[in-house]
């Protein structure tokens, strides 16, 4: 794949990526898209989530450790069978935070902003507060950073989650 073929494959894997988490974690992951296929694990603390959208395939895997609110996942792009992005994430939040967690990755996901592949800088309601402190570069091809999520009244930490990513295709082969 030369430079300019994997830059348009980038930008098309961008558009997948957004489809992807609206179908899968951020929309519920409902099974009511006939792109995604859900599994859990028996044991409940792994859940994977497969999209499929023409040459793409978009799989989401996190981990969940039992009796803690610890969590740790990746997400991979396939284009054509072969890998071309991904992204890595990891922290903690209660079960009782997750909905306005997603309702956050949702609406930035739904304008096809991406600031590190969460959320948006800050959003508030009249309970919780998020705020996306991305490191540095925030574009597809290469980001890191970190978001939290506090109390809105007190500005108390609840949880958060480390990310970072980037593309596997696109840059000159690196010469060890």
């Amino acid at each position: 794949m030369n430079q300019e073929d994997a830059a348009l494959t980038l930008k098309l894997a961008r558009g997948v990526f957004f489809r992807a988490m609206l179908a899968g974690y951020a929309g519920n992951g409902n099974g009511k898209n006939d792109k995604i296929v859900k599994t859990k694990s028996s044991n409940g603390n792994e859940v994977t989530i497969i999209f499929n959208e023409g040459d793409f395939m978009v799989i989401d895997r996190y981990y969940v450790t039992p009796g803690f609110n610890t969590l740790a996942g990746m997400t991979l792009i396939f284009f054509k069978g072969n890998p071309i992005w991904w992204m890595s994430y990891g922290g903690e939040y209660p079960k009782e935070v997750i909905p306005f967690l997603k309702l956050v990755l949702a609406e930035e996901y739904r304008i096809g902003s991406f600031r590190g592949g969460r959320g948006p800088i800050e959003w508030a309601d009249k309970k919780y507060r998020y705020r996306n402190r991305p490191t540095g570069n925030t574009c597809f091809d290469s980001f890191f950073g970190r978001e939290e999520i506090t109390i809105a009244s007190s500005n108390g930490l609840i949880g958060f989650h480390d990310y970072q990513g980037a593309s596997m295709i696109g840059h000159p082969p690196m010469v060890l």
